[in-house]
């Protein structure tokens, strides 16, 4: 079965395909079967827009103590560039900036 590593946030995942040597042979003949491909990761493919809810999921840069792993909060705002974007977050506790693979959408559950 095909491995991607994300190319947002860096977490390896399983890919699931019916024909595996087909879809990578279509797809990166380049590589040999079985070869990493980049692909996003099951939190980084959600499109995160300005208002929605959000959680902390880990940090790639410092970050103050209210913005822990696991904590809670809401874009207020996305910057984007051609390099990429910053979402800018309201949390308990203060504003904070992060980059995209730092942020996840919460379950239903949660």
């Amino acid at each position: 079965m095909p491995y991607s590593k994300c190319p947002i946030c860096g977490q390896t995942s399983h890919l699931n395909v019916s024909d595996p040597a087909s879809w990578c042979a279509e797809r990166y003949p380049h590589l040999p079967f079985g070869g990493l491909v980049p692909a996003r990761c099951f939190y980084c493919f959600v499109t995160i827009e300005s208002g929605d809810d959000i959680l902390i999921r880990a940090h790639f840069t410092d970050h103050p103590d209210f913005a822990a792993v696991g904590a809670r909060g809401t874009v207020t705002e996305i910057v984007s560039t051609d390099d990429g974007g910053l979402y800018y977050c309201k949390l308990d506790g203060g504003d904070d900036v992060f980059v995209r693979g730092e942020l996840r959408k919460p379950h239903d559950n949660e």
